[in-house]
């Protein structure tokens, strides 16, 4: 408050108001000066709802009577050109208005917006006819949904656009009440304090002009100086970065016809569809515009290069081979450069997540038997995900012919394999010695080399079940029951040679079956009779182990085929994924 208006209104005033004014220094004055108040009436509806809150205050504060003659009192003495009123109960704003006009003898109107069609209170702008012109206005808000309830709108600011009677001005005033807690109990400030600034520095543009319109925010903030939300509303140029690499190349044409340059704190893309967009209501001089802007832009020296880069680019081909009908911009090296390297990121952005996969898949080894197999299959719940989650994406960006099919999938696919290459390597590290089983290089590096392999058939077959379900919920439902045939016939819980013959052909397909019999080769096939001790009362020891691999009919001659048939199997799985997801891709066509 300037000085000469603060002594003013402590010299009228008859009654303590106890307050502490701070004076601001700025850094000019116009030769108009306005004044302007805000408050918070804290509306008594608010009172009564929320009694609790002011326990410790005497009724008379807070009788609504003894609160509106103070602040007529006040209005009175300080005589404001704009009022910006938060918590205006609805019922009492004809009350007011009386009011301050009979005490103030100005032409006061209004702008009222409630803030919750459930609640009876709003926000109010009142603002002297004589000064101001009201061009339009705008509420800020945003849609909430509390439990068990129906959706609401919570309008959190109201903005005022005026012209300045007497000059070619013009003035826009905001009014807003930013709650600490929203009605969903969270703190909802800073996505409400990005909201205001986003739609502020949009109504506060002048396209035609190629400036902003000075802005006067008042209101119920609940922050203090320092604070980010603070800093939020009071930092500029929050798209200067983006805005010096945009400007240059679209600005020639819309500076020369219309003089809309982009400003140093506006989003560029939001300028650029403002300025060729077609106005409703003034369609013809909108069109008239963007012609202009195109015809001066066809001359330019940005066209001009444009024009020498593209004559020496061949055309008759095209950059990629058309897919379904459709030609890409991008090579297919440079689709898959860029998914692959996106997606490699999207792994890097959550570590702890494979910290998390590396000690559960450490802590869930059992240490009885061959049964650390059985935590591999895991896997498959691990991957189930992967499409599903980015399905949405996918379709959007496919549908743009941002990139082919077969791109994104390899992309995906490829940039995950590390990970589940190494982890098998630490499962196996710590496994193989904690059982006990059989010495020698060789025989580990077969059962990494099984283990990595059983691990990757899980990923792929996780691939499979997420590119062929439509949300990550159906993938979780269609996940555990398809995989339980696999598990039955993988020979951990039916011997191979008790499965029915027409039953017999699902054992092909178990990647459980492959890994099991190819670690019990490794583990036995070797092992001579005189390496098994066996006292007078087992009846039952195995001589050998051949016999053993007999007994759950295995042949250790197989262990080549168990290699090839988990290798087929990472291989057809991945092909019927991407075939999966080729097929839901061209359906949304």
């Amino acid at each position: 408050m300037k000085n000469s208006i603060k002594e003013e209104f402590v010299s009228k005033v008859c009654y303590d108001l106890s307050r502490c004014w701070q004076s601001v220094e700025t850094p000019h004055y116009s030769n108009v000066v306005y004044r302007l108040m805000t408050y918070n009436l804290l509306a008594p509806d608010m009172v009564v709802k929320h009694k609790s809150h002011y326990g410790g205050i005497e009724e008379q504060h807070l009788n609504w009577g003894n609160r509106l003659n103070k602040l007529t009192q006040e209005v009175q003495v300080l005589n404001p050109d704009i009022l910006c009123l938060q918590e205006m109960q609805c019922s009492h704003l004809p009350q007011i208005m009386r009011r301050f006009k009979a005490t103030t003898m100005r032409s006061y109107n209004y702008i009222f917006q409630q803030k919750l069609e459930s609640e009876s209170d709003g926000i109010a702008i009142i603002y002297d006819m004589k000064k101001l012109e009201l061009i339009g206005h705008r509420a800020l808000g945003r849609q909430i949904q509390e439990p068990n309830k129906r959706a609401d709108f919570d309008r959190f600011g109201l903005m005022g656009k005026f012209n300045l009677t007497g000059t070619p001005k013009q003035l826009i005033v905001c009014s807003a009440h930013l709650l600490q807690g929203t009605p969903l109990g969270t703190d909802g400030r800073p996505d409400i304090v990005q909201r205001l600034r986003s739609e502020l520095l949009q109504y506060s543009h002048d396209y035609e002009n190629n400036s902003c319109i000075p802005i006067i925010l008042g209101g119920d903030f609940n922050f203090s100086s320092g604070t980010k939300p603070f800093r939020t509303l009071t930092t500029p140029a929050v798209y200067s970065a983006c805005s010096k690499q945009l400007v240059p190349v679209y600005s020639t044409a819309t500076k020369q016809v219309v003089g809309a340059q982009c400003p140093t704190n506006y989003n560029p893309a939001d300028f650029y569809v403002q300025v060729l967009a077609v106005v409703p209501g003034r369609e013809a001089d909108s069109r008239a515009r963007i012609a202009k802007i195109c015809d001066s832009f066809a001359v330019s020296k940005v066209a001009r290069e444009m024009e020498q880069l593209l004559a020496t680019k061949n055309l008759e081909q095209p950059l990629e081979q058309p897919e379904n009908g459709y030609t890409y911009k991008a090579t297919w090296f440079m689709q898959f450069r860029a998914v692959l390297w996106r997606s490699w990121l999207s792994v890097l952005k959550e570590p702890l997540l494979v910290k998390v996969r590396l000690i559960q898949t450490t802590m869930k080894m059992k240490m009885r038997g061959i049964e650390p197999l059985l935590v591999l299959r895991h896997y498959v719940f691990a991957t189930i995900n992967v499409f599903t989650s980015e399905l949405p994406v996918f379709m959007r960006e496919a549908r743009s012919r941002l990139y082919r099919c077969d791109t994104y999938f390899l992309g995906k696919t490829i940039a995950e394999l590390p990970l589940f290459l190494t982890v098998p390597l630490v499962f196996t590290a710590i496994a193989y010695p904690m059982i006990g089983l059989r010495p020698g290089v060789m025989h580990f590096l077969n059962c990494l080399a099984l283990v990595t392999l059983v691990a990757n058939v899980s990923t792929s077959f996780g691939y499979l079940i997420s590119c062929a379900s439509s949300s990550t919920s159906m993938a979780l439902s269609v996940g555990p029951p398809v995989i339980i045939p696999f598990l039955l016939f993988g020979g951990f819980f039916l011997n191979s040679g008790s499965v029915p013959v027409y039953l017999k052909w699902l054992s092909y397909l178990s990647w459980f079956r492959y890994a099991n019999e190819g670690l019990l080769i490794n583990q036995w096939a070797d092992v001579e009779a005189d390496e098994i001790s066996c006292t007078s009362s087992n009846t039952t020891c195995p001589s050998s182990g051949k016999v053993i691999l007999e007994t759950l009919n295995f042949s250790a001659e197989d262990l080549a085929l168990d290699y090839v048939g988990l290798g087929i199997l990472i291989l057809s799985f991945r092909v019927l994924a991407y075939l999966a997801l080729r097929l839901r891709a061209r359906r949304k066509e």
